[in-house]
């Protein structure tokens, strides 16, 4: 999205081409497949003769080389392809037939057809015999993740995927899964990882002579330098990627290449070459009927027009822009387009017009809940506003943009912070099924060693006793696992009876933390640092809370919530959460002294009722809920950085056996005025 943002208007300018950077460059993600690549026409003129298997297979096969130019007709031939499969029970055209369907809705932006269809691949390749399509199926999830911004999930498939196509020794599949890898690596901003993806899948590439393959690399490569400010790295690797594309007359990328490596000069000031490889975009996007691209150059020669201060020309090539992307319906487009006209309108004082086309670009933001546009369009119009003296209009524009852009910062941060989280949980839970299917093999294994020498009464005997010696000791490694994730009456009761009942608990007491400044901190700190951080601090917590019989329910980015008094009935409950309130409190205070990161955190503390139980289904997690637990986190956000503050019903528990302050009453919605306690500790 080009955006203004600044009233000084050469900066602005300068800031919005900067963001058209942004927007504009983007690594390519792969797909991949294990039948070849093969003339389109000639195969469609074989389908009348050939039949039985082979013609799924070819079905197949024209399906996939239309998938990214034609995904309506892929799909036609998809479909053809399996219910031809399902009536000769073929079960590889079957799977095969399923990746295609769901390749072809993830390029019409169908992505819950998508992952339906990649899924049920997957149940067909139960047995994963057909590793290779197993690898399709787990990146065509990956991608369809990615694509609708669940990047966790997304790591997690291509993680599979990777494993999958390693196992097959499929090398195409290996590098195109660690480009989709590196992708994932540079949308959080990890740029020396995301690089060792991409070069490590150059050099398959290249191993295996796939052109292709190589182009898109140097693409992902061209885009990173970028990004890390080595523009003469990032058009060196542009250029090579231009010169691959134009080998094997991929003139699609090679006009996406020109946009690209066109704005790159132009950051260099470079507006000749830049505006020579948009003009050539153009030639080349016209002859392949790609209007997208087209706009997309209008737009840069737009911008560029503007950075000069030919505003005439800039018009004219935005309103080129603008046109086209109406009649493809590009919605984002449009409302780019209409930003960029009413910048060009505001740099040439025609002010009523620049109103205009930023109320535009408000109401097409609105339409289709567009936040960045949104923002866009609010600072833009109180500009404009205040330029024209409409001091009160251009105050409330410029009020809805900072709450609009603040929630925008912290919804970006906190979804990566959860997303890393996601990744590191994924990667913990697969260590732990590994380890449970080394468990069961083991088992399987000594039962089958039972059954063999069972001839022998007296070795069944001595069998029996080592055998039982070691289930017992798997159980309580497998016990272990269990009881890491639910608390252990529940996890009991889940094995003995395969449900566990919601229950009512009328005496508990809740503690509720989180870090001080959380945000404005960790936003200083690598992703991976961060995570790293809360892992060391969390876990630590989880022992203190354990050694006082107490029971952590979960933590949700930096806020870490307990509680005591249940699954188990406990009459301490206050005392004991108390106690490792004031032990986490300790442990903060002794690791900040050599830590290189300072964090604070606040607690609250509640006494109640609360409702437990187990929530879901296929992925179980034990919640708690109930006033209690809203009760404890008021106590939290009213506290201060390192003291404990308690309310007044854990306070007349609890006075009789530590020290306590009053503080003054506070008002809390819902609640009124209410007394709080600090703990004396």
């Amino acid at each position: 999205m080009n955006l203004l943002k600044n009233t000084n208007r050469p900066l602005c300018l300068l800031i919005i081409f900067v963001l058209l950077l942004c927007s504009i460059f983007r690594s390519t993600y792969f797909f991949s497949y294990a039948n070849p690549e093969n003339n389109l026409e000639k195969m469609k003129s074989q389908l009348t003769d050939v039949s039985g298997s082979r013609k799924v297979d070819l079905l197949n096969g024209i399906s996939r080389l239309q998938l990214i130019t034609s995904p309506d007709k892929s799909l036609l031939y998809a479909n053809d392809a399996l219910n031809l499969s399902q009536s000769l029970q073929y079960k590889l055209g079957i799977i095969s037939s399923y990746n295609n369907l769901g390749m072809a809705h993830y390029f019409l932006l169908n992505y819950s057809k998508a992952i339906d269809y990649f899924n049920n691949s997957i149940l067909e390749n139960s047995d994963h015999r057909y590793k290779i399509e197993l690898g399709y199926s787990l990146n065509g999830l990956g991608l369809t993740y990615q694509a609708k911004d669940e990047i966790g999930k997304a790591m997690t498939f291509y993680k599979k995927a990777l494993n999958s196509y390693t196992d097959a020794n499929y090398q195409k599949g290996i590098a195109n899964t660690l480009n989709n890898i590196g992708t994932v690596n540079s949308h959080f901003l990890q740029f020396d990882i995301a690089l060792e993806n991409y070069y490590d899948a150059l050099s398959i590439y290249k191993a295996i002579e796939y052109k292709d393959g190589i182009g898109t690399t140097y693409n992902n490569i061209a885009v990173v330098y970028e990004n890390l400010g080595n523009s003469k790295v990032s058009i060196d690797y542009y250029l090579k990627a231009i010169n691959i594309f134009t080998e094997i007359n991929n003139r699609e990328r090679i006009a996406i290449l020109f946009n690209n490596i066109g704005l790159v000069f132009v950051s260099q000031e470079l507006y000749d070459e830049g505006l020579d490889f948009f003009r050539q975009s153009i030639l080349l996007s016209t002859e392949i009927a790609n209007e997208s691209e087209i706009a997309s150059s209008y737009n840069n020669i737009g911008v560029l027009s503007n950075l000069l201060g030919d505003y005439q020309d800039a018009l004219a090539n935005h309103y080129k822009a603008l046109e086209i992307r109406k009649r493809i319906d590009d919605k984002d487009g449009i409302i780019n387009s209409y930003v960029n006209i009413g910048t060009v309108y505001f740099n040439s004082n025609k002010l009523d017009k620049s109103l205009e086309y930023f109320d535009n670009a408000l109401n097409a933001a609105r339409e289709i809940s567009d936040k960045e546009g949104l923002q866009s369009a609010l600072f833009n119009l109180s500009k404009v506003h205040s330029e024209l003296g409409n001091y009160k209009e251009a105050y409330s524009f410029k009020s809805l943009y900072s709450t609009l852009s603040k929630m925008i910062a912290d919804e970006t941060y906190l979804k990566n912070i959860a997303e890393m989280q996601e990744i590191f949980e994924a990667e913990r839970k697969a260590r732990q099924i590994q380890l449970l299917t080394k468990d069961n093999e083991i088992s399987l294994v000594l039962l089958n060693q039972q059954r063999i020498i069972i001839l022998s009464l007296a070795l069944i005997v001595l069998l029996a006793l080592i055998l039982g010696f070691i289930i017992v000791k798997e159980k309580k490694k497998s016990d272990k696992l269990l009881h890491n994730v639910l608390p252990k009456k529940v996890a009991r009761e889940l094995k003995k009876k395969g449900k566990s009942k919601p229950e009512n608990f009328q005496n508990v007491t809740v503690f509720f933390s989180d870090i001080v400044e959380f945000t404005s901190i960790s936003s200083k700190l690598s992703p991976q640092y961060l995570i790293n951080e809360l892992n060391d601090m969390f876990t630590t917590f989880d022992s203190i809370m354990t050694k006082h019989n107490c029971e952590r329910i979960k933590t949700i980015g930096d806020a870490y919530l307990a509680v005591c008094g249940l699954p188990i009935k406990n009459e301490k409950h206050a005392e004991n959460i108390t106690n490792a309130a004031i032990e986490i409190m300790s442990y903060m205070n002794t690791r900040n002294l050599t830590a290189k990161t300072k964090w604070e955190i606040r607690v609250g503390i509640h006494s109640g009722e609360a409702v437990g139980g187990i929530v879901g289904t296929k992925k179980y997690i034990y919640d708690i809920f109930g006033d209690a637990i809203n009760t404890s986190q008021r106590m939290e956000s009213n506290s201060e950085p390192m003291k404990i503050n308690l309310s007044e019903t854990s306070y007349t528990m609890l006075k009789d056996k530590y020290g306590f302050m009053k503080r003054e009453p506070l008002y809390i919605k819902g609640k009124g005025l209410v007394n709080m306690y600090f703990l004396d500790c």
